[in-house]
């Protein structure tokens, strides 16, 4: 066993000269992956590359025609143009995840992209569900939410603000809190990344000794504290796969309600 695992080590020496070698960029992305390939489970059917860095994507379509990007299928999005904007945006996603960007910017790239298919995706649903008659789709929003400001000076719908288009379609049954809470928590994720959002936090082991605080039976719960301790325990979890399957989700619902 010693020797077959000091020959094994031989040949991790041997591969790393490889790589180091000009010319041998088509190594790398070979080996990578062949071993991506080996630690894609069953469980997770879009992507693990824990074990492997990908310091350099070389072509990107490598890594989406063997399913090392998992992609979203918007084939069922009759707009050429809009299921274009969304592949573009769900590839730029999986780009993120492959760690094109540092380890702690990656997650909140990720996000901001999946955001951008999100919106895209409710801009769409208003659009078809009104049939581009924009003046009845702000009637609907004003009868849904009359309190808002925006609504009030408002021309389109695509101007509206995204968390008053989402509390609509809550309001209106068409999304239930399971599927809206972590769109929300991308809405705010793609705000702090595109205007680079610096502001302390309070520190989070302080922030869930309050949030196990929280009297669930009150009926003036502290929803500032639960909203943002959930808020920050997505961004620590950081779990890729929950953000795909949230905007999959949104978008099979939309569809849904668009055939009925």
């Amino acid at each position: 066993m010693d020797k077959k695992k000091h020959n094994l080590k031989q040949l991790i020496s041997f591969i790393e000269q490889l790589l180091q070698e000009e010319g041998n960029d088509w190594f790398h992305d070979e080996l990578a992956l062949l071993i991506s390939k080996h630690i894609i489970t069953e469980r997770d059917t879009t992507i693990k590359l824990a074990a492997v860095t990908v310091k350099e994507l070389g072509s990107i379509d490598k890594y989406i025609e063997n399913g090392l990007i998992p992609l979203i299928d918007y084939d069922d999005i009759e707009d050429h143009a809009v299921r274009l904007a969304l592949v573009r945006d769900c590839v730029e996603m999986g780009k993120a995840r492959l760690s094109q960007f540092d380890q702690v910017q990656s997650f909140p790239e990720f996000c901001k992209y999946a955001f951008f298919q999100v919106e895209q995706l409710i801009n769409y649903y208003y659009h078809l569900r009104f049939k581009g008659d924009v003046p009845a789709a702000l009637a609907f929003l004003k009868r849904l939410y009359p309190t808002s400001q925006q609504l009030k000076n408002t021309a389109s719908v695509a101007s509206v603000n995204f968390a008053t288009k989402l509390f609509a379609l809550r309001k209106d049954g068409v999304l239930v809190s399971a599927v809206v809470s972590p769109l929300n928590h991308l809405a705010r994720i793609r705000n702090e990344v595109l205007h680079r959002t610096s502001e302390s936090e309070e520190p989070f082991e302080l922030l869930a000794e309050r949030y196990a605080q929280v009297d669930w039976q009150a009926k003036d719960k502290d929803w500032d504290v639960i909203n943002e301790y959930n808020y920050r325990l997505f961004k620590r979890e950081e779990d890729y796969n929950k953000v795909m399957q949230s905007v999959t989700q949104l978008k099979q619902v939309l569809l849904y309600h668009l055939s009925r």
